[in-house]
């Protein structure tokens, strides 16, 4: 009997741990950015006594922006409600609408986006940051859905309800999460499947259940800063899976087959006006909870734990070999109809800065072609970085280094000999050595008359 209570005692014991693990968070580190032409964008590892630069800001945001996507009505004003490759999204405000049973949307929020990010659209409540997406705050140092954003002034605030951002205001993001971090989310990919939390090879926590399974892929576009197999996105609506590579060229030149993803969305969701046409597509895995609770906007899925850039695996047909997700781009029906089940990698959260967030910048590979009397560049650098091309000592070229590495630069102007070196230069201003120049002769083509 004595050790039929002790085991019954360790089972109550293990469950109220598992139970409890979404309310104990720690902070990580902390978020600054300075709304102003120029302001610093930094972290602080020390609660707020020290702070690391990561980047600037190109343009200030000065309003919010109160169309903004269904899901950033799902949870509370004043915390991030979307962190994403291309975004982070803070709500600063909801109408009284319900966000789920109504043709109206309510949340109201204010975005910081990277470079290259198109603009055209709620112009004046985003603040354009120089950062490259997928790189830092869009990746490594992305906060998670739910954080909380303060207002820094003599010390740090809440934001207001319909907060409406100014130009100098600095916004400060508190980035914590669990103090137990699980090691992965798991998928099976069928109907009536489960959704594990799992802590360890023996200890695992059903938190979903699959109503529609995912079988193909589709055009989601902010897949273009995306590692494949790995997360896009993350919102109180939504779990965003890039299958398509980084894009190399400028985001400009982008198509709709240059994407490639699928999408994990809660039942209730499903069901608003912008998303009926999922139950019948391929591209989305539909989850409904286990008990009367909701799940948009909630832990572990939709909310607290999962960040830009986390590595997916998948199993296929009956191997048992995890790997990752093929590299599928554009729309396509059935290009998952043998994934049998995947994973969410949740890596150990480092708080120690990286070395390239505090040491110059370092460009790896170089390679020069001469294409119709001008230079083309490629090669590989640290992720995010500006590359500048330097021709017989004058700057003739600039381009960005995706999340990948790569950058690309063509059309850059030459004399007929050229001495050619590059130089990179990261979003805090930090610059690498001139590196060895290379002699390019560009031969002249004698016209006859």
């Amino acid at each position: 009997m004595k050790y039929i209570i002790l085991f019954l005692l360790a089972v109550v014991l293990l469950l109220s741990v598992s139970i409890s693990y979404a309310n104990e968070e720690v902070e990580l580190f902390r978020l600054r950015i300075i709304n102003d032409y120029s302001g610093l964008i930094e972290v602080s590892l020390d609660r707020g006594n020290n702070w690391i630069t990561l980047g600037k800001v190109d343009k200030p945001a000065v309003t919010y922006n109160s169309d903004a996507f269904r899901a950033s009505g799902y949870i509370e004003s004043g915390v991030v409600s979307a962190s994403a490759v291309n975004a982070i999204h803070i709500t600063v405000g909801k109408s009284e609408v319900d966000p789920i049973n109504t043709a109206e949307k309510s949340g109201r929020i204010i975005s910081i986006i990277p470079r290259g990010t198109d603009i055209s659209s709620e112009l004046n409540s985003r603040i354009l940051t120089n950062i490259e997406g997928g790189t830092l705050i869009f990746r490594e140092w992305a906060p998670f859905v739910g954080n909380k954003v303060f207002l820094e002034k003599e010390e740090l605030s809440p934001i207001p309800e319909n907060y409406t951002p100014s130009i100098g205001d600095r916004l400060v993001i508190l980035v914590t999460a669990p103090s137990i971090m699980p090691k992965e989310i798991l998928f099976e990919n069928k109907v009536d499947g489960n959704v594990y939390l799992c802590y360890s090879e023996t200890e695992r926590e059903v938190i979903a259940k699959v109503v529609r399974a995912v079988r193909g892929t589709g055009r989601f576009g902010g897949t273009l800063f995306a590692y494949p197999s790995s997360v896009r996105a993350n919102h109180p609506g939504v779990i965003d899976i890039s299958t398509s590579d980084v894009f190399k060229g400028e985001y400009v030149d982008a198509t709709p087959e240059d994407t490639g993803g699928f999408q994990i969305i809660p039942n209730r969701h499903a069901n608003t006006p912008e998303l009926r046409g999922v139950w019948t597509a391929t591209q989305w895995m539909i989850l409904a909870p286990i008990n009367e609770n909701f799940l948009e906007g909630s832990f572990p899925l939709f909310r607290g734990l999962i960040r830009p850039g986390y590595t997916v695996e998948g199993r296929f047909g009956d191997s048992n070999v995890w790997t990752k997700l093929p590299v599928i781009k554009g729309l396509n029906n059935t290009a998952l109809s043998n994934l049998r089940e995947f994973k969410i990698i949740l890596p150990p959260i480092e708080i120690t800065p990286p070395k390239e967030v505090v040491a110059p910048p370092v460009i790896t590979t170089i390679k020069m072609n001469v294409i119709n009397g001008t230079l083309e560049i490629e090669g590989t650098a640290d992720p995010g970085v500006k590359i500048q091309v330097i021709v017989n000592n004058s700057v003739r070229g600039e381009g960005y280094s995706k999340a990948d590495g790569f950058f690309y630069i063509k059309n850059i102007q030459a004399s007929s000999r050229n001495l050619v070196t590059c130089r990179a230069i990261d979003p805090a201003g930090r610059e690498s050595r001139i590196g060895r120049r290379i002699g390019i002769t560009i031969p002249t083509v004698d016209i006859e008359e």
